[in-house]
């Protein structure tokens, strides 16, 4: 009995597939070079640390290896987020503020939400309430336990 034939390979997609591959671990041996590159610098930083060398020299290993870090243009891939969540937080801060003048104002123009009177210019007046009649006067005497006041026609 014969084994089915392999399926007919397709050289283009499977040298298209390779060079992928080859570019992919091309990348990661740069990006592993460089930080090999990075911890021998900080284990250099650290061993002038430990050993009490030269401060000025220590301070220079470190600004130089800071304005490498900028030049290359390495930066933290969620700058642009944290710079867009820096600026929703300044506006809403804004709006707070603005929100709380406009609540002071309020209450130094005479209303306060808090109480039921209304603070004119003159002396203090009691907010006006409705006239309540008819059904919820009757509703009102039971709740009350009073009598309902019998109903006229003005009412």
């Amino acid at each position: 009995s014969k084994s089915p034939a392999p399926p007919p390979v397709d050289e283009e997609e499977a040298a298209r597939k390779l060079q992928i591959e080859i570019d992919e671990l091309l990348e990661l041996q740069q990006e592993q070079a460089k930080y090999e590159e990075e911890m021998a610098r900080l284990e250099q930083q650290i061993a002038a640390a430990k050993g009490g060398e030269d401060q000025q020299a220590l301070l220079s290993m470190i600004r130089k290896a800071n304005s490498e870090k900028s030049a290359t243009g390495d930066k933290d891939p969620n700058t642009d987020l944290k710079r867009e969540v820096a600026k929703r937080e300044a506006e809403l801060t804004r709006m707070r503020n603005d929100y709380r003048q406009f609540k002071e104002a309020g209450r130094q123009a005479g209303f306060d939400r808090r109480t039921t009177t209304i603070k004119a210019h003159g002396p203090e007046e009691e907010t006006p309430q409705p006239n309540p009649g008819g059904w919820f006067k009757a509703v009102a005497g039971v709740l009350s336990g009073r009598p309902a006041e019998p109903q006229t026609a003005s009412d």
